[in-house]
């Protein structure tokens, strides 16, 4: 930074170096208390208190304020206590004394763990830690304290999705009209959660309505869905409290709604390294090893492991099945391999996790004429070493007991199986009915092929009910002839999948299912099988799909092809596609549809759908089209489309979106998912929010980041090519980890005024010191900068006029009062100034 000035500093270390003020200009007086020497380090940072992101082997922990002191090399280091290293997983030698473990270590880091090392980067605001496997805590990789969850803000929250469609009937059915709008609503204070669903549903005209007298159908009405209160609880592997209407958990039994008191596991609390099932692996190793485990030819886990027994329990979520290939290096370089075959299936858990459900209430249902019975229920799946899952539970109201008991495993080379029964015992007015459900599931997946294969198949007696058959359950007569129903009567189902894929033909799945009936003749069947490739970008789709329904001679059978073309090696667009389909049917027309669809302007939120056709068939043809917009801007998103048919015309339109009311204001938003971020960068108006198409702040600099991932970290980043040239600001990058449920603040320090490229001077008109620190205060709080060699500073967020105060040593100090000229075109002002 020093023109004219060559430092050769060979042989020795870089706080070796020091500045001698006078090669600034500085005698005298003058170069007392001057103490540029941080500027000679590699980061050139000084000691003090700064605001970082905290890297731990490469895994975000948290963002908090770190001390970096000065130590006797005169190095800067940050500064931790025993508890701080120990909440972020770092386990000091037990040689190391610890008085009062709260008190700040007096050594750094790498004296305790000599590999140790530390690094910070004050560029980014990063500070790197990185600790040997030896020294970490069995803690499962990329979790979270529960302390670092944030609750969010109190706030109330609605989120609205409106659809419509005027439609004209050409054949003489009359004209209609349809309107939906659904609502989910809440109220965030601290932890608890009120939530509210419900719908509003408007139809008129011929063919308003499902049933055959669209009368019955026509008209508005509103249904309420769901209210309850919700909260999370960590003391135990993660669990949910709930209070009012909600669903039963469906790992055992069929989900049931109820009005009542739950309390249940809530996986999303468990880090992704630990949900799902995946075997553990386990081994002994001679010496400090490399352990590598990969599977379909990806690394999916590597680590360093101390000599002796070793387990690796939190693999992540390998999907359904594929052999593990595990690989030991040991420090003399010799090398173990061997394999982990390895298949899942829904019910399998992780060894050492316990999943259950507690549910206490009264039924709920949709239909009017149910029964509506308080009930108990109780659920466990428990994760078993050598891979075995143990599960069950209870069901018990007055007109209706059941019990269930079941057992899967992964077996290796031979598969995923698991094998339940269920009892129940259902009562009636004049009858009491007990029957039996036995299911077995099985997975494989051939690695050989690269072909899986999933299975399964349930029996019933056929006096089984389950508990919502038997509340359900409704005769007019009271007869046996009047009580037949598919849900309750079934004697057999049989479900199955296949999936193959290739690395040059595509991929090919077959899946159906078969059902039996008791008391009716026939089978319902059903069966879908699809093939898709992709040849030099473009891809295609080809389908078939047959239904057999019992007592019914007009049986389904369905073909298609989906064909998409990437425009941009012909227009110069990444963003637009060619698009056809053909769809026909056994007793039905077939359909040709052709047309361009694509996605446009700055953030891609302008979404667009053009297609022409031809409908051909006995009864039916000629032309067919459609045409769709939709634009997801930052107060919402709105579609709307027109299609017509031989048969038809129709309008289609809608509106979704979003509104938070919090302590600063009412904030709009896209459609929210339930757990959401606001964005408060106050003075940063139309600001752009990464990842997220149409995402802007508003006038105030407020705006909702619509979907974020709770008990996870969130990156929130700003686009600073967005920024007004009158905003600037330290950080424009923010991490929330926010609770289900939560309005999580991100919350951005704005300066908002007018930048300035200042050049001070002295009462002689000599530039002041390189290193002096400049600083003038702001609406809110104050900006500051370095002074260069030339007495140069840039600020920013200043307001059109005040005081400018300038420090480069314990004693020497000045101020100068500014008055900026009137705004010009230049985003930067250029200005000297007489400090005296």
């Amino acid at each position: 930074m020093v023109a004219g000035v060559v430092i050769q500093a060979a042989g020795v270390y870089a706080n070796e170096i020091k500045f001698n003020p006078r090669m600034l200009g500085l005698s005298g007086e003058d170069a007392k208390g001057v103490d540029l020497d941080y500027f000679s380090r590699q980061n050139g940072q000084a000691p003090g208190i700064y605001s970082v992101d905290v890297y731990l082997n490469q895994n975000y922990v948290d963002t908090r304020r770190v001390n970096f002191i000065a130590d006797k090399k005169n190095d800067v280091r940050p500064e931790f206590s025993a508890a701080q290293l120990k909440e972020m997983g770092v386990l000091l030698p037990a040689s190391v004394p610890m008085a009062d473990e709260n008190a700040p270590l007096p050594q750094g880091l790498e004296t305790y763990i000599p590999s140790a090392t530390t690094h910070f980067s004050v560029s980014t605001l990063r500070l790197d830690i990185s600790v040997p496997q030896v020294n970490m805590t069995d803690a499962p990789r990329g979790s979270m304290s529960s302390a670092l969850w944030d609750n969010g803000i109190t706030a109330a929250l609605l989120n609205y999705s409106y659809s419509g469609s005027r439609t004209k009937d050409l054949n003489g059915g009359g004209d209609s009209e349809n309107d939906f709008l659904s609502i989910h609503s809440g109220l965030n204070i601290q932890a608890w959660r009120l939530r509210y669903d419900g719908n509003l549903t408007h139809s008129s005209g011929g063919n308003s309505g499902d049933n055959s007298d669209a009368n019955d159908s026509s008209g508005t009405h509103w249904d309420s869905l769901n209210t309850y209160l919700q909260r999370s609880y960590s003391f135990w592997q993660g669990e949910a409290l709930t209070l009012g209407q909600f669903t039963t958990p469906s790992d055992v039994f069929d989900g049931i709604q109820f009005s009542g008191v739950q309390l249940a596991s809530d996986d999303d609390m468990l880090p992704d390294s630990m949900q799902n099932f995946a075997p553990r692996i386990s081994g002994i190793a001679r010496s400090t090893s490399l352990l590598t485990i990969k599977q379909n030819g990806n690394t999916v886990y590597q680590t360093t492991v101390a000599p002796g027994p070793y387990a690796i329990k939190d693999l992540y979520s390998l999907g359904r099945s594929g052999d593990l290939q595990v690989t030991l290096r040991e420090s003399n370089g010799q090398i173990t391999q061997y394999v982990v075959p390895f298949n899942s299936l829904p019910v399998l858990q992780r060894e050492g996790r316990y999943k259950f459900g507690l549910t206490a209430g009264k039924y709920r249902s949709g239909n009017n004429d149910t029964e509506t019975p308080d009930f108990f229920q109780g659920t466990l799946s428990a994760g078993l070493p050598a891979d075995f899952t143990l599960y069950g539970g209870t069901q018990y109201a007055d007109n209706y007991t059941s019990w269930s008991l079941g057992v899967g495993r992964n077996f290796g080379v031979i598969g995923a199986l698991s094998v339940d029964t269920t009892h129940a015992r259902a009562e009636f007015d004049t009858s009491t009915q007990s029957g039996y459900k036995t299911r077995e599931q099985y997975q494989k997946t051939f690695d050989i092929t690269d072909t899986t294969l999933q299975a399964s198949l349930s029996q019933y007696t056929e006096d089984y009910f389950t508990f919502s058959d038997r509340q359900d359950y409704y005769s007019d007569s009271g007869t046996d002839s009047d009580i037949f129903n598919r849900s309750y009567n079934k004697k057999r189902e049989i479900n199955a999948s296949l999936t193959q894929n290739t690395q040059a033909w595509g991929a090919f799945s077959l899946s159906g299912y078969l059902r039996d009936y008791y008391d009716t003749g026939g089978q319902e069947k059903n069966w879908q099988a699809s093939y898709n490739n992709s040849i030099a970008g473009v891809s295609y789709t080809l389908a078939y799909s047959e239904t057999d329904t019992p007592g019914s001679s007009d049986n389904d059978r369905r073909y298609s092809l989906n064909l998409s073309v990437p425009l941009d090696r012909f227009l110069n667009s990444n963003h637009m596609w060619l698009n056809y389909s053909m769809n026909s049917t056994r007793h039905g027309p077939t359909s040709h549809l052709a047309g361009v669809s694509g996605t446009a302007l700055e953030d891609n939120n302008l979404s667009y759908n053009v297609s022409q056709g031809y409908i051909s068939g006995d009864d039916d043809s000629g032309a067919s089209g459609l045409a769709s917009l939709d634009y997801k801007g930052r107060y919402g998103e709105a579609n709307i489309g027109y299609s017509y048919d031989p048969d038809s015309r129709q309008v289609n339109y809608g509106l979704q979106g979003g509104m938070v009311a919090h302590a600063n204001g009412l904030t709009l938003s896209q459609p929210m998912n339930d757990t959401v971020a606001l964005v408060k960068a106050p003075g940063a108006d139309d600001v752009r929010v990464e990842n997220n198409s149409g995402v802007r702040t508003d006038w105030r600099g407020y705006t909702i980041v619509p979907y974020v991932q709770p008990y996870r970290k969130n990156r929130i980043y700003l686009d600073s090519r967005t920024f007004g040239d009158n905003v600037d600001m330290d950080r424009n990058i923010n991490y929330v980890i926010p609770t289900k449920g939560a309005v999580v603040l991100a919350n951005f320090a704005t300066r908002v005024g007018r930048r300035a490229l200042l050049t001070l001077k002295d009462a002689q008109g000599n530039p002041l010191p390189f290193g002096a620190v400049a600083s003038a205060a702001t609406d809110g709080g104050s900006t500051s900068g370095i002074v260069d060699e030339d007495g140069t500073v840039y600020l920013t967020g200043l307001p059109d006029s005040g005081k400018m105060q300038v420090k480069w040593s314990d004693t020497n100090s000045c101020s100068s009062a500014y008055n900026l000229p009137a705004a010009s075109n230049a985003a930067v002002t250029h200005l000297s100034l007489v400090c005296k």
